[in-house]
């Protein structure tokens, strides 16, 4: 099977997104509070630049109290 530049890219993207969620789960019984809010942010920045919809109604819920 090939893939075009486009759709390397995003299995590549989820592929690290994949990544970034397994090291967080392997780390989140030890982290600092600090550091896991901080690598969860990444994980939901990495998924917002894959698709900008879904980043914009995850910063609704991230908006309310």
């Amino acid at each position: 099977m090939m893939y075009s530049s486009q759709e390397y890219a995003q299995e590549y993207a989820l592929q690290c997104v994949t990544d970034a969620i397994e090291k967080l789960d392997a780390k989140r019984q030890a982290a600092d509070p600090g550091d896991l809010e901080t690598q969860v942010a990444a994980v939901w920045a990495m998924v917002g630049a894959m698709d900008p919809e879904l980043a914009k109604v995850a910063s609704r819920y991230a908006a309310q109290p």
